[in-house]
């Protein structure tokens, strides 16, 4: 979808400063798409707002959304 590419794009620009970095993120960006498409293809929400928290060893990501109407 041209919209997940833009929104991972974006993401990016803003968050990753160095090639391993952004080589990382896109493997864990495609995996978690490929689970959704697969596991929830049925639940169609709106990402609202995310917040990336970075703690010593890892990142948590915490995720608000709603449901779309009107499909």
């Amino acid at each position: 979808m041209e919209d997940r590419e833009k929104q991972k794009d974006s993401i990016i620009k803003r968050l990753v400063k160095d090639k391993q970095i952004e080589d990382e993120f896109n493997e864990i960006y495609d995996y978690l798409i490929f689970r959704k498409d697969t596991l929830f293809k049925n639940d169609r929400r709106f990402v609202v707002d995310y917040v990336i928290t970075e703690h010593e060893n890892n990142f948590n990501l915490t995720i608000g959304s709603t449901k779309l109407i009107n499909e």
